[in-house]
């Protein structure tokens, strides 16, 4: 994924896309192929339509629901291993090219769990190719850093892989005439 989140489950969709953008991208230009990155970055290098942010209760509520499906009755290794009065640091690196998105359901996951702060580091929305790239940092008791770490990263990294791959059909439809209305993709809750 963009920021590092297992997106195993999602594999089967990119292939699909790269099939459609590589057929997509040769009947723009004549059969010639350009560099597919290259099409999806310039795509989206201007301000992104999107619609309205998800309401604070609701994100709220599925972030919550995610810690307790995520955590049970507790982060029994943390407790294990990391000393209760234990304080980190943590750092969100954003790995690959791509559009970064879930902050603010990172932020909430952090939160929740108890983190003392959440900086956002990178603007959402926009074609990142500077990676690795710290695009986040939390403090706070090390144990609810590692409790939020997983929920935090697969919500950004589903979130972020929902961008990249609206900007990359975005991009390989450029120039037909043909708009993407809606990428078919939902975030549970």
């Amino acid at each position: 994924g963009v920021v590092g989140a297992d997106r195993g489950h999602q594999e089967p969709e990119h292939v699909g896309a790269m099939a459609v953008d590589q057929r997509l991208e040769r009947r723009k230009h004549g059969g010639a192929h350009r560099s597919l990155n290259v099409a999806y970055r310039d795509s989206v290098s201007h301000t992104p339509t999107t619609l309205a942010p998800m309401k604070p209760d609701d994100l709220r509520e599925l972030v919550a629901r995610a810690l307790a499906e995520d955590l049970g009755s507790g982060d029994i290794t943390g407790e294990a291993v990391v000393p209760a009065d234990a304080r980190a640091r943590a750092s969100v690196l954003q790995k690959a090219p791509g559009v970064l998105f879930g902050l603010a359901a990172a932020r909430e996951a952090f939160a929740q769990a108890g983190a003392e702060s959440f900086e956002a580091l990178a603007a959402e929305g926009r074609w990142r190719d500077r990676v690795p790239d710290t695009v986040a940092r939390a403090s706070g008791p090390a144990r609810a850093l590692l409790a939020a770490e997983r929920v935090a990263l697969n919500l950004l990294g589903h979130l972020s892989g929902i961008a990249t791959l609206t900007a990359r059909f975005v991009g390989a439809v450029e120039g037909t005439g043909a708009r993407i209305l809606d990428t078919r993709k939902t975030t549970p809750g």
